[in-house]
This record gives structure tokens, C-alpha cells and sequence, in this order.
């Protein structure tokens, strides 16, 4: 999965949730495992979620990743 996917996930996720996260970041962390980070518009907090970003993964698994990292539920 190209990184401009997992971007464009993450910003449907904080826009579909109004969640109060800026997305800060995406960067590579080893082979196959990225890091996304999203800083809280209100105290500044940077949070960072972990998802696997291979050719393999879906965009399902990914937004599912990035739901748990920010402890969002449906």
C-alpha cells in the first residue's frame, strides 16, 4: 500500500469521526511497517499508530489499524 493511500485513510477517518487529530505524519519505521502520527488539535499531544503498510494489506485493515490506535468505535 502506497503511503498516499494510508494518508488519504487517515483523513477520512479524523474527517467521518470529527475527530479533534490534525495527521501530522506518516513515516516508515522498518520494511513493511509504517507509523502514522496525529497530533490532538486541542492540547498538542502527538499520538502515533503503527500499521503494516505492504503490498498485502487492505485499506479495511488499515482504517481498522488506525480505529483502534485512536480508541474509535463505531
Amino acid at each position: 500500500m502506497q503511503p498516499t493511500e494510508i494518508e488519504r485513510i487517515a483523513r477520512t477517518l479524523l474527517r467521518n469521526y470529527a475527530l479533534p487529530f490534525q495527521n501530522d505524519a506518516l513515516s516508515p519505521e522498518q520494511t513493511d511497517h509504517c507509523t502514522v502520527a496525529f497530533s490532538d488539535a486541542i492540547s498538542g499531544v502527538i499520538v502515533r499508530v503503527g500499521v503494516w503498510c505492504n503490498a498485502k494489506v487492505s485499506p479495511y485493515h488499515v482504517r481498522e489499524s488506525l480505529n483502534r490506535g485512536l480508541h474509535v468505535s463505531e
